[in-house]
Order: structure tokens, then sequence, then C-alpha cells
């Protein structure tokens, strides 16, 4: 096995332990009937979730990238990290266009923002 199966999996049953119920509940969804009660204090933290979708975008897994960066968005829209996140993700899926709007919203986000790190926004100018 190699390593990344194995951080794949633990992704995996991470995410099987919320990310769908927590989906569900964003969108106003009825949870299934083989699902147990679920509610906003069972979904990871922000910061939390951002670490799983950076291992997401690692190990490749496109479906799961975009339900998180979507769940991301929807609760923080100014936070420039998942922008850009978003934007890497597209540009390693070869998406000019997703890339091109991610990056040019994390640039946007970043003009309002202090602290923001220079190598992202080198990056982000490298990468358009």
């Amino acid at each position: 096995m190699k390593e990344d199966d194995g951080a794949r999996a633990l992704v995996e049953k991470s995410l099987s332990l919320w990310l769908s119920q927590a989906t569900r509940l964003r969108l106003g969804q009825k949870l299934l009937p083989q699902e147990k009660p679920f509610t906003d204090d069972m979904i990871p933290s922000y910061p939390q979730r951002q670490s799983v979708l950076k291992l997401a975008i690692e190990l490749e897994m496109w479906e799961e990238v975009t339900e998180l960066v979507e769940g991301l968005l929807e609760e923080k829209d100014d936070v420039v990290e998942t922008w850009y996140l978003a934007g890497i993700a597209c540009y390693m899926q070869k998406d000019a266009s997703g890339t091109k709007f991610y990056f040019e919203n994390a640039q946007a986000v970043a003009a309002k923002s202090e602290d923001v790190p220079p190598e992202m926004l080198k990056d982000i100018e490298e990468k358009l």
C-alpha cells in the first residue's frame, strides 16, 4: 500500500463522518433515514476544514474538494486562503476559467485584508 493510499483512506474516513451531512444541513436538505441526527456543532471548525481541504487537494480528491470549498466560501467569503486553495485546485485540474475566477477573488479579498502572505500573492500572479 502506497503512502498516499493510507492518507486517502484516513481523509475519506474523516469526511464520511461529517461532510455529506454538513452539506445537506447547509443546503437545507433532510438527512437520509439511515443517518444519525446531525447539528452544526458536529462540523469541524473552519481552520480544521481548511486543513482537510489542503489534504484533499494533495490527494486529488476533486469531488470532496468542491464540496469543501463551497461550504467554506458560503460560510466565510472573506478568507483569502480559501479562495487561493480553490484556485490551486482548479489550476491542478487545468481548469482555466475556475483558476481565473478563484484567483481573482483571492486578489480582491487580499486587497481588503491585512497579513496576506506575499508568497501567496506572488503565486497567484504567476498562475494567472
